[in-house]
């Protein structure tokens, strides 16, 4: 009972800005009520003003006087409710104040009523109408409790001074003044009972609504990454098909130069493809905030002839001219992500192709100081200034009837990924029917010569190392093999931990490397695979591949820390790991 009694007043209690909000929506749900109310006790006075008429046990001087003052009250009463009728917006904010003082203005008439009557019998009467009022007040005017006692005890108060002035028996307004003191405990309480169920019933509803705002986002963050997945895949497919079917021509036409040369272009495309499904991986992490950003020095040459090759065929087949500028003299190094960066430049470039009907798109870079500016410009259509703040909400659109007249796919996600960035920012300007300009600024890195490709061929220099790799999926055992051996690794696999022990225990050559996936079949994982290896070679260097998503680089096992890779693993940062490990 006193937990209950604990969380009821706990939950009474709102901070300044929950409790406006509850207050304007106890308004919006109570000003009906309120105004139907005033309505109400103007009609009361209404017929009370004709029974006074009716009523021949008054004096008929007296009568004309209670009829004079009923007729003031009515029409203050109908004079209000007019107006809470005609300007609702106005008067909502004062909802309660209008119930207060239709209150005051019926008390006040009573009161001029019994100084009218002057007697002791019209005192002691009084009583029934007072209670109506109080019941009012605290019941469908809604008066909130603290105005509503103070109205109250003032009005007892004054009843306690007329009962004295017109010499009314002690006992008589003892009990009056107990009843109605009674009645306002009573009705105070009740009141205060609503609003705590009111207040309940606020929270629940805000709640619901929270949930459901929360279900909505989480549906559309679901299409805008569904809708980002065909993007990023789109490109990559077409290129393999359009090489497959090139491939296949030049072998019905027995034409070796353009084999050689299509299967070049296919096995680009099949890298493209594979970076592709890295970016949606990147993507939905980046959607459910377990994205860690791998910051590294990179070439913003090199990233620039990806994103060329990437949109080259797409801006040739809409028949617009895609100009990329590559800095040739003091090539430049970014600090930053290289595939976020690569998306976010790529989903720019994309949607620029996409919304130039004709003309050009321009990707060219600057440097300030410290800091790399790269620059995305085309002819489009442009976005209009009274747009320009919503287009990175999510399925912004110009014109939802059209997706030519819209701001494009993965603005929003541009926006999202740009903040995982550190000392990354977006601009843009643009003028409708002329065009649009991007800006993303990335800081320079120090130390020049640590490009992603620099990376790769630091792998040249641990030639002919012995690795060990361990997967219980053939495919991606076989492939991540012959991927190594054109590294000129030496190569050995196994499909368990089993088979890696009997390699272990009768290779000649101890491994330089092991590389395993964390979990294999039944139930073994990394930490039986690196406890294996301690047990035949002490300390063997590990990388470990996973699955599972995570935000974490490393994992510590049996008291070491190894490098984790996710899969699908990225060439570029595999060999960048072998080369940490090995060097």
């Amino acid at each position: 009972m006193a937990l209950e009694l604990f969380r009821k007043i706990r939950l009474s209690c709102f901070d300044d800005e929950l409790e406006a909000l509850y207050q304007a929506d106890l308004r919006d749900r109570l000003f009906n009520q309120v105004k139907l109310s005033i309505l109400l006790g103007a009609s009361i006075f209404l017929v009370f003003s004709v029974m006074d008429l009716i009523d021949s046990s008054f004096d008929l001087n007296k009568i004309f006087s209670a009829w004079k003052v009923r007729s003031v009250v009515t029409p203050i009463g109908l004079g209000v409710w007019i107006y809470l009728e005609k300007k609702p917006e106005v008067s909502k904010p004062w909802i309660f104040h209008f119930a207060l003082f239709g209150a005051i203005i019926s008390v006040l008439g009573l009161f001029e009523l019994l100084v009218i009557a002057g007697t002791a019998t019209f005192f002691i009467e009084l009583q029934k109408a007072l209670m109506i009022v109080f019941i009012f007040v605290f019941g469908p005017l809604s008066v909130p409790v603290k105005p509503g006692l103070l109205f109250c005890s003032t009005v007892i108060f004054i009843m306690l001074i007329f009962g004295i002035n017109l010499s009314v028996p002690t006992t008589a307004i003892i009990e009056l003044i107990f009843d109605l003191v009674v009645t306002t405990i009573v009705l105070a309480f009740s009141r205060h009972q609503l609003d705590i169920l009111s207040r309940w019933s606020f929270m629940d509803k805000r709640k619901a609504n929270e949930e459901r705002l929360l279900a909505e986002q989480a549906t559309l963050e679901k299409t805008e990454f569904l809708r980002n997945a065909s993007h990023n895949l789109r490109q990559p497919m077409q290129a393999i098909t359009s090489y497959t079917s090139a491939l296949e021509s030049a072998f019905n036409n027995h034409d070796l130069s353009s084999v050689n040369k299509t299967i070049k272009g296919l096995a680009c495309s099949v890298d493209l493809l594979a970076d592709s499904f890295n970016k949606i991986l990147d993507i939905s992490n980046i959607d459910n905030g377990n994205y860690e950003p791998n910051i590294s020095n990179v070439s913003i040459n090199q990233l620039l002839r990806k994103i060329q090759q990437y949109y080259a065929p797409l801006a040739t087949r809409k028949g617009i001219k895609l100009k990329i500028v590559i800095r040739e003299k003091n090539p430049l190094t970014i600090y930053t992500d290289e595939h976020l960066l690569d998306q976010i430049i790529g989903n720019l470039v994309d949607n620029a192709i996409k919304y130039t009907q004709s003309g050009w798109v321009l990707v060219s870079i600057t440097k300030i100081k410290r800091i790399v500016r790269i620059h995305v410009i085309d002819t489009g259509i442009g976005i209009p200034i009274e747009y320009r703040e919503k287009i990175f909400e999510p399925f912004y659109r110009i014109n939802e009837q059209s997706e030519e007249q819209g701001c494009g796919i993965g603005l929003s996600y541009i926006n999202k990924t740009i903040q995982k960035l550190p000392k990354h920012q977006l601009e843009f300007y643009s003028k409708f029917q002329i065009g649009t300009h991007f800006i993303v600024y990335a800081p320079i890195a120090e130390s020049p010569n640590l490009s992603p490709h620099s990376q790769e061929n630091d792998t040249r220099h641990v030639p002919n190392k012995f690795i060990l790799l361990i997967d219980d999926n053939k495919a991606v055992l076989n492939a991540l093999g012959e991927q190594l051996k054109s590294q000129n690794f030496l190569i050995e696999t196994a499909l368990s931990l089993p088979e890696a022990n009997r390699i272990l225990e009768n290779h000649l050559a101890i491994p330089d490397l092991i590389i395993t996936d964390f979990k294999l079949r039944d139930g073994e994982t990394a930490e039986d695979v690196i406890r294996c290896a301690q047990g035949f070679c002490k300390q063997i260097p590990v990388i470990v591949i996973s699955g599972e998503p995570t935000t974490n680089k490393t994992i510590h096992i049996l008291g070491n820390e190894y490098i984790v890779l996710k899969k699908p693993i990225n060439n570029s940062l595999l060999l960048k790991a072998i080369s940490q490990v090995l060097k």
